[in-house]
């Protein structure tokens, strides 16, 4: 597999491109490194031989290691999404906690039946208290639109990481009480701001019965984007490409296209587009942050916002809820003076 494929680098006993194929996986030498590869995709885009080690030969490998010792911050997680649905182990009316904090309402579906737009914040949007301010900017962007959109009272975790971890029995009953719960209703699209649920919703869930027109919500503000008239930034920003929404979904252009009108100086990383860094969070990375420290000098967090923060940038912008909390840990840590905001928060700034 090709060199440089782990955007960890040399440093672990074990880097995806160590994998090799074989037809008795339990011959795989685990360690409990194998817990640091946060899907980002790396590896399967940069392999000559187009083999999916992500998506295809990663989980498996990692079913296998759940049957043995499992970090204790992976398990506590996962018992917490099979318990309340949620990684944070919390009530599920907390959930649609945020839509109170709002000055107008948020219809339910469960109540209206139809809507033309489904909002499903996913789980770090619904619970985590940074993320639901990204949460409710979406929702007051929409009340802008006058848009027709609804959010669900009985949403469980999507489970994208569950099932990059291997968890597929967990990732299978969420996904099977979800579309349930969704062929219920009748909606013309779902819009998320969560890119993990995004990718789940959109490529894994019509395998469960899922028929919808699923968008991430930096392709829907992108595609309405002349809905809104905007005063110029006096930005410098750069631009961090999730793994979800990048090299998992192919959309690169969706935030670029609403920073153009925006009018703000976007200046690019070095790593960016394809070859985008991982922000670390992704295929459970965001709950396994005591592993990481014992096991890196530096978490992938800390060396993304450290280069955005050389380019002498007023604000990192992102499309990831995810990629909110894990950016705005690593610049504390780091004692950087360097924003990090949403495309929807940057947005909502520059509106007139």
């Amino acid at each position: 597999m090709c060199s440089g494929s782990c955007p960890y680098g040399e440093s672990l006993d074990f880097t995806p491109r160590m994998l090799v194929l074989m037809s008795n996986f339990g011959e795989v030498r685990f360690t409990d490194t194998i817990w640091l590869c946060s899907s980002c995709y790396l590896c399967t885009f940069r392999c000559p031989s187009r083999i999916k080690i992500t998506d295809e030969v990663l989980p498996k490998i990692r079913e296998i290691a759940l049957e043995r010792e499992v970090p204790e911050e992976l398990s506590r997680t996962l018992m917490n999404i099979m318990r309340y649905g949620n990684p944070f182990g919390l009530p599920q009316r907390e959930r649609v906690g945020w839509v109170k904090e709002l000055e107008f309402e948020v219809p339910f579906l469960e109540d209206v039946k139809r809507t033309d737009v489904l909002f499903i914040p996913g789980c770090y949007g619904s619970y985590h208290s940074r993320c639901r301010e990204v949460t409710k900017t979406i929702a007051r962007l929409f009340r802008m639109m006058d848009l027709d959109f609804a959010v669900l009272k009985g949403e469980r975790c999507i489970g994208d990481h569950c099932r990059l971890l291997g968890e597929f029995g967990l990732f299978e009953e969420l996904a099977a009480k979800n579309v349930k719960l969704l062929n219920r209703y009748e909606f013309n699209k779902i819009v998320t701001p969560d890119a993990h649920a995004f990718n789940s919703l959109k490529n894994e869930y019509p395998k469960f019965g899922l028929s919808a027109n699923v968008l991430h919500h930096s392709q829907f503000f992108a595609e309405n984007i002349e809905n809104f008239e905007f005063d110029k930034l006096d930005y410098k920003v750069t631009y961090h490409d999730p793994c979800f929404i990048g090299r998992w979904n192919g959309d690169f252009q969706s935030s670029r296209i609403i920073l153009e009108r925006i009018g703000v100086e976007l200046v690019e990383m070095k790593r960016n587009r394809e070859n985008a860094l991982c922000c670390g969070g992704g295929g459970g990375g965001i709950w396994l942050d005591s592993l990481v420290r014992s096991k890196v000098k530096e978490r992938l967090s800390e060396r993304r916002v450290r280069e955005a923060y050389e380019l002498g940038v007023d604000v990192i912008v992102t499309s990831c809820i995810l990629d909110i909390p894990m950016f705005e840990d690593a610049i504390k840590v780091l004692n950087l003076d360097v924003r990090v905001m949403d495309i929807s928060e940057i947005m909502m700034e520059a509106l007139r």
